[in-house]
């Protein structure tokens, strides 16, 4: 109990003189900076964020009635620069997805064109997130299904397209928004 005063004195004087050193060389000013941390920081961060901060709206996208046979499509599909289109029914409702590469096969057969309908050619079974989905969730989603882009549906009628969401939108806000904090 007789050193206690004595030792509070040599830890204070230890502060006020060598606050200016450090005895970590390579330290970095914040976690964000840390590679040691830049697992748990990446997750914490696409958590924080939701898919409403992203969405793309409805005209940056180029929506397929269901009905559209594929020689409607070919020049739909040399006007855009889209990968992926939604397919859509008369009350808007999405009814699957489908990609070029769904349609490069069958554009080699000639007599088909004219008798297959976009319907025919899309995928029902359509992965998508809700606008209250947080970005690490959507980030899985996309890595689950091997997708670049993913539709945004209603919480209430998964069939009701509000947008879509592409997976270098979700890594570029991931960026905005860690060069923001490295800023601050």
């Amino acid at each position: 109990y007789n050193l206690l005063v004595p030792a509070m004195w040599v830890c204070a004087i230890a502060y006020i003189v060598g606050h200016r050193w450090s005895i970590f060389r390579n330290q970095v000013r914040t976690r964000a900076d840390s590679p040691a941390h830049y697992g748990d920081f990446v997750k914490d961060l696409l958590e924080e964020m939701n898919v409403r901060d992203i969405i793309q709206p409805d005209a940056s996208f180029k929506y397929i009635p269901e009905n559209l046979t594929l020689r409607e499509f070919i020049p739909i599909m040399t006007d855009v620069d889209q990968q992926n289109f939604p397919v859509v029914n008369t009350k808007g409702e999405m009814t699957g997805i489908f990609s070029i590469t769904d349609v490069r096969d069958i554009l080699v057969e000639r007599d088909l064109d004219n008798l297959l309908i976009i319907k025919e050619i899309a995928n029902e079974d359509v992965p998508f997130v809700e606008m209250s989905d947080n970005l690490a969730d959507a980030l899985r989603r996309f890595a689950e299904n091997e997708v670049d882009i993913l539709p945004v549906v209603d919480r209430q009628n998964s069939r009701k397209l509000l947008g879509m969401i592409r997976r270098r939108d979700v890594i570029r806000s991931y960026y905005e928004k860690l060069n923001q904090m490295r800023r601050s």
